[in-house]
């Protein structure tokens, strides 16, 4: 898993070890924390774009998939450093494609973003709604989603994109701990505890949402349980991406309707 030193990376890996999995982590530690991490579950601290440490990992340790979280998320610094995010975004998750070939591993999750959308013509946006991101960042993820389908017709990858905005909440052990924080629920707790004077909400409408008394699972629990989902799926090597990602949203779209 890269990533997975990192907030949703940390509640996946704790998810994981319960199923009885036992992952990899790939991480650089830019905004992950080594202490995510439990005792006994191999550490790699390689960057993404450094393509000898990557294939290392793959000749160093028997993988037979892997979940994609790592990458730059932030929207801002995308417009002000788009370099840096084609590099790391696109440049990083190439090397990752061509180590897994190399390796022989064809299973993998990627963690995508809603991000490809843009502006959104409705909402809730309909996953066939047109993708035409806004921002360096949106543009990295679809290119990622894009390397994906090209790889499966090349070279038999078989893979699912999961879309989703940030998350919230936290697990028995892991939550948010960014050393910059740009989220808003935690920006929120941070002025309601004085410890920033105020939150920005950008944008124009703001709506409420009531959120039922019963609406007790955290959000991120959710969101690491579909990436198993949908690892799961990929185990099964289903005939086309297409069957494969639609099976893998309806496994996820069930589990959110139980938790509602």
């Amino acid at each position: 898993m890269t990533g997975g030193a990192g907030y949703i990376g940390s509640v996946t890996l704790e998810l994981m070890l319960a199923e009885g999995l036992a992952p990899v982590v790939l991480d650089n530690l830019s905004v992950g924390h080594l202490e995510a991490v439990p005792a006994g579950v191999p550490f790699v601290k390689a960057d993404l774009t450094d393509q000898a440490a990557v294939r290392e990992a793959f000749r160093k340790h028997e993988i037979g998939a892997v979940i994609h979280l790592a990458a730059l998320a932030l929207v801002g610094e995308s417009v002000r450093e788009p370099s840096l995010y084609y590099r790391q975004n696109v440049g990083g998750m190439l090397n990752l494609l061509d180590a897994m070939l190399e390796a022989g591993v064809k299973r993998i999750v990627f963690s995508s973003s809603a991000a490809t959308y843009g502006v959104p013509e409705t909402v809730p946006i309909p996953e066939e709604a047109p993708t035409v991101p806004v921002n360096p960042y949106g543009e990295t993820k679809l290119v990622g989603e894009r390397m994906l389908a090209h790889y499966a017709v090349a070279h038999g990858l078989n893979s699912v994109a999961l879309r989703y905005f940030n998350v919230a909440g936290e697990s028995q052990n892991y939550g948010e701990h960014h050393r910059h924080e740009t989220h808003l629920i935690p920006r929120a707790l941070q002025v309601a505890q004085g410890q920033q004077p105020r939150a920005e909400i950008f944008g124009r409408t703001v709506r409420f949402l009531t959120v039922p008394a019963s609406a007790t699972t955290s959000k991120i629990a959710d969101l690491a349980e579909a990436h198993l989902l949908a690892l799961e799926r990929r185990a099964k090597a289903l005939p086309s991406t297409t069957s494969a990602t639609a099976e893998a949203i309806r496994c996820a779209r069930l589990l959110l309707a139980q938790r509602r």
